[in-house]
Protein backbone atom coordinates (compact mmCIF):
# COMPACT_ATOMS: atom_id res chain seq x y z
CA UNK A 1 0.00 0.00 0.00
CA UNK A 2 1.43 3.94 -0.87
CA UNK A 3 2.54 5.41 1.75
CA UNK A 4 -0.69 8.16 1.56
CA UNK A 5 -3.36 5.37 1.41
CA UNK A 6 -1.51 3.74 4.18
CA UNK A 7 -1.98 6.75 6.57
CA UNK A 8 -5.20 7.74 5.52
CA UNK A 9 -6.59 4.10 6.02
CA UNK A 10 -4.87 4.49 9.43
CA UNK A 11 -6.33 7.97 10.12
CA UNK A 12 -10.22 7.11 9.17
CA UNK A 13 -10.19 4.12 11.38
CA UNK A 14 -8.33 6.57 14.21
CA UNK A 15 -11.43 8.72 13.42
CA UNK A 16 -14.22 6.05 13.95
CA UNK A 17 -13.38 5.00 17.06
CA UNK A 18 -13.14 8.11 18.26
CA UNK A 19 -9.37 8.99 19.20
CA UNK A 20 -8.72 12.31 20.18
CA UNK A 21 -7.27 14.69 17.44
CA UNK A 22 -3.89 14.62 19.61
CA UNK A 23 -3.75 11.32 19.41
CA UNK A 24 -4.38 10.77 15.72
CA UNK A 25 -2.40 13.65 14.86
CA UNK A 26 0.59 12.22 16.77
CA UNK A 27 0.19 8.61 15.26
CA UNK A 28 0.12 9.64 11.71
CA UNK A 29 3.14 11.78 12.50
CA UNK A 30 5.18 8.59 13.52
CA UNK A 31 3.57 6.42 11.11
CA UNK A 32 4.72 8.58 8.44
CA UNK A 33 8.25 8.33 9.75
CA UNK A 34 7.93 4.72 10.07
CA UNK A 35 6.65 3.98 6.43
CA UNK A 36 9.30 6.69 5.25
CA UNK A 37 12.27 4.66 6.71
CA UNK A 38 10.86 1.55 5.57
CA UNK A 39 10.01 3.28 1.94
CA UNK A 40 11.17 0.58 -0.47
CA UNK A 41 9.03 -1.85 0.76
CA UNK A 42 4.85 -2.27 0.83
CA UNK A 43 3.78 -1.72 4.31
CA UNK A 44 2.31 -5.84 4.37
CA UNK A 45 6.28 -7.08 3.09
CA UNK A 46 7.21 -5.20 6.35
CA UNK A 47 8.64 -7.91 8.79
CA UNK A 48 8.90 -8.09 12.26
CA UNK A 49 12.02 -8.08 12.16
CA UNK A 50 12.05 -4.65 10.31
CA UNK A 51 9.56 -3.14 12.60
CA UNK A 52 12.16 -4.40 15.13
CA UNK A 53 14.76 -2.57 13.13
CA UNK A 54 13.10 0.54 13.16
CA UNK A 55 12.27 0.68 16.98
CA UNK A 56 16.36 0.24 17.66
CA UNK A 57 16.99 3.02 15.27
CA UNK A 58 14.54 5.40 17.29
CA UNK A 59 16.33 4.13 20.36
CA UNK A 60 19.88 4.83 18.86
CA UNK A 61 18.88 8.00 17.54
CA UNK A 62 18.31 9.53 21.18
CA UNK A 63 14.03 9.21 21.19
CA UNK A 64 12.28 9.15 24.69
CA UNK A 65 10.25 6.49 26.17
CA UNK A 66 7.15 8.59 25.24
CA UNK A 67 8.22 8.82 21.65
CA UNK A 68 9.52 4.85 21.48
CA UNK A 69 5.39 3.91 23.05
CA UNK A 70 3.75 6.35 21.35
CA UNK A 71 5.64 4.44 17.76
CA UNK A 72 4.87 1.31 18.64
CA UNK A 73 1.27 1.73 19.81
CA UNK A 74 0.86 3.64 16.40
CA UNK A 75 2.42 0.84 14.16
CA UNK A 76 0.32 -1.78 16.17
CA UNK A 77 -2.64 0.14 15.68
CA UNK A 78 -1.87 -0.18 11.84
CA UNK A 79 -1.20 -4.09 12.01
CA UNK A 80 -3.90 -4.84 14.25
CA UNK A 81 -6.82 -2.28 13.80
CA UNK A 82 -6.48 -1.10 9.59
CA UNK A 83 -4.73 -4.58 8.63
CA UNK A 84 -6.30 -7.23 10.40
CA UNK A 85 -2.99 -8.67 11.54
CA UNK A 86 -2.75 -10.84 14.58
CA UNK A 87 -1.51 -8.91 18.26
CA UNK A 88 1.92 -8.80 18.43
CA UNK A 89 4.48 -7.93 20.81
CA UNK A 90 7.75 -5.89 19.93
CA UNK A 91 9.50 -5.52 22.85
CA UNK A 92 9.00 -7.96 25.73
CA UNK A 93 8.58 -5.05 28.00
CA UNK A 94 7.77 -1.24 27.75
CA UNK A 95 10.29 0.88 28.66
CA UNK A 96 9.88 2.74 31.95
CA UNK A 97 9.01 5.98 32.30
CA UNK A 98 12.08 8.30 32.44
CA UNK A 99 12.10 9.97 35.81
CA UNK A 100 13.66 13.30 36.37
CA UNK A 101 14.28 15.24 39.33
CA UNK A 102 13.51 18.60 38.65
CA UNK A 103 16.34 21.54 38.41
CA UNK A 104 16.37 23.03 41.82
Amino acid sequence: MEINEAIKAMVDQLTVKRYSENTISTYRSLFRKFLLYHREKSTEDISREEIMDYLLHLIDNGASTSIQNQAINAIKFYYEQVLHYPKEYYFPDRPKKEYKLPTV
